[in-house]
């Protein structure tokens, strides 16, 4: 099965997608919902002996219930048709990770089967690094090449493009990143089969060793950081002939990048360590300026998973960013739990199996890779592409089914077959009381929320009639437009026009965004204005006060400089093209949201309450020798 979702990840790029899903229609996608779909039935209904749940069953859980959480929450808040149907694309993904991932967890449950499964992504890894460099040395475009028949193209990423003169490969991925990104992941399991080969298996260095050679070849700070974490991971794990065969490789390899491709490292050099003159790296931090104002807005529970469209306000080359601004603090704080708590898992499964040095590096090798995901996902929204997000909820399973096997052993040991305690009517009641809290909270919630309208209208810059400007000497005016968005945005006009009971409002130049602390600028005369409030009267007043502070912002600019009367811009009359809408709030999604989070709260409750009984029960006959007799 899972070979099947990695031949989707990779054979069928996500720019094709069964067109009325969107993004989220892709096969894989689609695959890994029917995934979650076979994991419910066969934890609803199979007679074998249960599964124990492994810390990354809880930690999913916790995650999914956060999602949820910022989910109900963005749909209590006015939202357009573009921010709900993102929601609604991001929750049809969600399922299909989570189902990935316990898929994996609750399916690979022998050390035979975790090998084969291991060997399946390393290659993955393997072809997706042949593609690149194919893709470097003749340019050929496998995305055109995949499109398989039934699917439609959903976008215009992917294929390549460059950077300081370089061609920067990506494979089937979307974005280069996404590529080094996949590649950074599987290279630590890659590195612990080659290590652990023996002299007649010298071919599982290849797939290491053309991993190690296509990350340079992403012209990106990413693909340097996910070759360094594999470097040391390998080089802290390998023998000491290993390693001098690996020093010596790194020097041939660096003079052979220098002689072939001569430019190459010193790019990767420079954007690495100057990186502070970098457009990207500035761009980023504004965008940390512009996440801080988005998350005080709504501190705990964030604007709505899946709300956050880039189109509408800005790109976020940070996935931890993006969390928090859909989600809140508890959506960080899941997100953290589930990266950090599945390291860590790692690392445990890892120590116990100490006394097996192969077994032992298996477990680091997991951490490693989910380390790297970990630390990339910090230098763009990882969630956001689903190669990268398919790639990330099979390493999450992985250590999930690593650490069930090394923690319990086999499906036949004891630890499997540990009693199951019923739930007292204590416990039950306790169940009862934190559903009927989430139900009450939410309906409460509910009942508060309200729509606002929007109303939006038009105003054209006009030339001075009796010849050229202060602003250029020509008869046309580009620039008004652009310099008066940015006055609109000032704190001094924020101030007047809240003074006049105008808070949201908004202005975009031609076709940019009229989303708030956007990135999306676009150009042109025309500039768009919109305001909401709580009733359509209201915003469309607010519109007329802001298309005035437009005009006394544009004379008092103007009066300042000195410029004539007759020389003067001047607005277009009033508000032109004006339209009046509805934001709703979406109760009836809001509330399966929220039953969501009930029904997972009392799922989690009723296990917890099951099995650590069960699992007193069990030290205790231990003790008593009932168990071994």
């Amino acid at each position: 099965m899972f070979q099947i979702y990695m031949g989707l990840l990779v054979f069928s790029p996500s720019i094709y997608v069964i067109k009325p899903l969107g993004a989220a229609g892709t096969p894989a996608t689609i695959f890994g919902v029917l995934l979650l779909v076979l994991w419910l039935v066969g934890r609803t209904t199979s007679l074998r002996t249960p599964l124990g749940l492994t810390p990354m069953h809880w930690l999913v859980a916790a995650f999914v219930v956060a999602m949820l959480i910022g989910f109900s929450a963005g749909m209590l808040r006015p939202t357009n048709v573009i921010e709900y149907s993102s929601s609604l694309r991001a929750l049809i993904t969600l399922a299909s990770g989570v189902g990935v991932i316990l898929f994996a967890i609750d399916t690979m449950v022998t050390p035979e089967q975790i090998t084969a499964f291991l060997n399946s992504i390393v290659g993955v890894g393997t072809v997706l690094a042949v593609m690149g460099l194919v893709q470097f040395t003749t340019g050929f475009d496998f995305v055109q090449v995949l499109h398989l028949p039934g699917l439609t193209q959903n976008s215009d990423y992917g294929g390549l493009y460059e950077r300081s003169g370089f061609a920067r490969v990506s494979g089937t991925a979307v974005h280069s990143i996404e590529f080094a990104f996949v590649v950074g992941a599987v290279l630590p399991i890659a590195g612990h089969l080659a290590v652990h080969s023996s002299r007649a298996q010298w071919w599982k260095w290849l797939p290491f060793l053309l991993m190690l050679v296509s990350l340079p070849l992403t012209v990106a700070r990413s693909g340097a950081v996910a070759m360094v974490i594999g470097l040391i991971f390998v080089g802290a794990t390998a023998t000491g002939k290993q390693r001098w065969a690996l020093v010596i490789a790194a020097v041939i390899a660096a003079l052979a990048f220098r002689a072939v491709l001569p430019g190459l490292l010193g790019t990767i050099r420079s954007l690495i360590f100057g990186a502070a003159e970098d457009n990207s790296i500035t761009g980023r931090l504004e965008d940390v300026r512009a996440v801080t104002a988005f998350v005080a807005e709504s501190p705990w529970v964030g604007r709505g998973f899946g709300t956050f469209v880039p189109e509408l306000y800005r790109t976020l080359d940070n996935q931890f960013l993006a969390t928090a601004i859909e989600t809140g603090l508890i959506g960080i704080a899941a997100l953290l739990a589930l990266f950090l708590g599945g390291i860590i898992s790692a690392i445990i499964a890892a120590w116990n199996a100490r006394d097996d040095r192969f077994q032992r590096n298996r477990g680091l090798a997991l951490a490693t890779g989910l380390f790297a995901t970990f630390v990339l996902s910090f230098t763009f929204d990882s969630f956001g592409f689903p190669m990268a997000f398919g790639i990330q909820c099979l390493m999450f399973g992985s250590v999930g089914a690593f650490w069930r096997f090394q923690r319990s052993g086999s499906p036949g040991s004891a630890e499997y077959r540990t009693p199951l305690a019923r739930v007292s009517r204590r416990w039950t009641a306790i169940v009862v009381a934190v559903v009927l809290a989430v139900l009450a909270l939410g309906g409460l919630a509910t009942r508060t929320a309200r729509p606002s309208f929007e109303a939006t209208g038009t105003i054209v810059f006009l030339a001075p009639p009796d010849g050229p400007n202060k602003f250029d000497d020509k008869i046309d005016i580009p620039g008004v437009s652009e310099l008066m968005r940015v006055i609109m945005a000032s704190p001094d006009v924020l101030v007047r026009l809240a003074e006049d009971s105008v808070a949201d409002y908004a202005v975009a130049v031609g076709d940019g965004s009229l989303g708030p602390r956007t990135d999306v600028i676009g150009s042109g005369e025309l500039m768009r204005i919109a305001a909401r409030s709580a009733s359509a009267e209201d915003a469309l007043r607010d519109a007329g006060v802001v298309r005035r502070e437009l005009g006394n912002q544009l004379d008092l600019i103007q009066n300042n400089r000195g410029i004539p009367s007759a020389l003067k811009v001047r607005l277009d009359g009033s508000l032109a093209n004006i339209e009046v809408y509805q934001r709703p709030v979406r109760i009836p999604a809001a509330a399966a949201g929220i039953v969501g989070v009930a029904l997972i709260c009392a799922v989690a409750l009723i296990a917890a309450g099951r099995r650590l009984p069960g699992w007193r029960l069990h030290r205790a006959l231990s003790r008593e020798g009932v168990m071994d007799r």
